[in-house]
């Protein structure tokens, strides 16, 4: 069997996001759990108190962040990190 070499010019974060990707295609769960580091547009529904058709209406419009990546479903999902800031420059949405 011949060993394949592959080169990656890729920032350490956007790195550590394809890692965490590659790892959930074994475990989809982990992406899932409370301690995760992403969000699913349900825990954002959850966390904001807004529904998911605001939650597209604000991404579309440029207020909101994009998804930060999407899981091998195709399911968006957004980083913990990303979400917290933009939380602080927006205290006034949500709960």
């Amino acid at each position: 069997m011949a060993a394949i070499s592959v080169t990656l010019n890729v920032e350490p974060a956007e790195l550590s996001r394809l890692l965490l990707l590659l790892h959930s295609a074994n475990s989809p769960t982990t992406l899932t759990s409370a301690n995760a580091e992403f969000y699913r547009v349900s825990d954002l529904t959850d966390l904001l108190g807004i529904c998911r058709q605001t939650i597209w209406q604000q991404v579309r419009r440029g207020y909101f962040p994009a998804p930060t990546i999407r899981h091998k479903n195709g399911r968006p999902l957004w980083d913990r990190a990303t979400i917290a800031d933009w939380q602080r420059k927006h205290p006034r949405v949500g709960k």
